[in-house]
C-alpha cells in the first residue's frame, strides 16, 4: 500500500469510479489527487500523494450525513468527509472492497 505508484493508483480510481458510474449513473463521480496519512490513528506523521474518488452534490444530504450513514451500513463503509464531498482513498482498498463499496452506497440511497 504504501509503496504503490502515483500511476498505479490513479488506474484504481478510475476503476472504482468506473464501477460507481456504471451502478449509480445520475450521482457526480470523479477521480481527484488527494494526500493520504500515514502514520496511522490520531497522529499521521507523513502525507503521501495519492488518489480518490469523490462523490458530490448527490441530493441525498451533506457528505458527513452520507458518511454517517456508510458506517452504518451492514458491512461498513469508511469514507472521507469535506464540506460537499464524499471521499473514498483507493491507497488502502483490498480486493472485494470496490463491491463492498458500491453495496455500501446502494444501501445508503436506498435508506436515504
Amino acid at each position: 500500500m504504501l509503496t504503490a505508484s502515483l500511476k498505479d493508483l490513479k488506474k484504481k480510481a478510475q476503476r472504482l469510479r468506473r464501477k460507481i458510474k456504471r451502478a449509480f449513473p445520475d450521482l457526480d463521480v470523479s477521480v481527484v489527487e488527494v494526500n493520504d496519512a500515514v502514520g496511522g490513528g490520531a497522529f499521521p506523521v507523513t502525507e503521501l500523494k495519492g488518489y480518490g474518488v469523490a462523490l458530490r452534490n448527490t441530493n441525498r444530504g451533506s457528505a458527513g450525513t452520507l458518511q454517517a450513514l456508510l458506517r452504518e451500513a451492514p458491512e461498513p463503509i469508511v469514507a472521507g468527509a469535506g464540506e460537499d464531498t464524499l471521499l473514498f482513498h483507493v491507497r488502502t482498498l483490498l480486493d472485494g472492497d470496490m463491491e463492498r463499496i458500491l453495496s455500501g452506497l446502494a444501501w445508503m440511497l436506498e435508506v436515504k
